[in-house]
């Protein structure tokens, strides 16, 4: 069973299939993806319809988040280490709107992803992937999403030395949903558990 923790990894391009259409990138050839790793720094988002991928330029779906900020894909991930913490914003009512952090792994073990935020009306989810893309799985975790000080917190253990992704997810829950597409603030934190 492998169990890997946060969204950590190397990039992998795959082929996918062809698209016609430049699905609003402003490119004649756009390129063709299977999901978000397969596109670059400047086209970070994978959009697949009828079958076929077209990559995408960032997104500006958020007031207080930045201008299709290039962490919104793995391929420009912001680089974060155990025992570290970084501060972010993310768009909530944004179905693509994320932000990317990179894990690097210098010795085999476990990991605990942490992601706290103020805001009660907010729900964020760290999403981690291995170096391929491949979503890993959570040994054990825990939360708090309505308390004074929400959190989700994760445990990866097993795993290899390398590189890992965390894609930070923001969903809303209960019906004090924030107004609109807003930035609400999070805290990331890796840590040995």
């Amino acid at each position: 069973m492998k169990n890997v923790l946060f969204l950590i990894g190397t990039m992998s391009v795959i082929a996918g299939a062809g698209c016609s259409d430049d699905g609003g990138s402003g490119n004649s050839t756009p390129t063709s993806c299977a999901d978000h790793f397969d596109c670059t720094r400047d086209e970070p988002y994978c959009r697949v319809t009828s079958g076929e991928g077209v990559c995408l330029p960032a997104l500006d779906e958020c007031t207080g988040d930045d201008t299709g900020e290039i962490d919104d894909g793995p391929a420009a991930a912001t680089t974060i280490a155990l025992g570290q913490s970084r501060d972010g914003k993310t768009c909530t009512g944004s179905g693509l709107e994320r932000d990317w952090y990179r894990i690097e792994l210098a010795s085999p073990g476990a990991l605990e992803v942490v992601v706290a935020w103020s805001d009660t009306d907010a729900n964020f989810n760290p999403k981690p992937y291995d170096g391929d893309g491949a979503k890993l799985d959570a040994a054990d975790g825990s939360q708090d999403l309505t308390g004074p000080a929400p959190f989700n917190s994760e445990i990866y253990e097993g795993l290899a030395a390398g590189s890992y992704y965390s894609e930070i997810d923001p969903n809303t829950f209960g019906i004090g949903e924030p107004a609109g597409k807003v930035a609400v603030a999070y805290t990331l934190t890796l840590q040995a558990p």
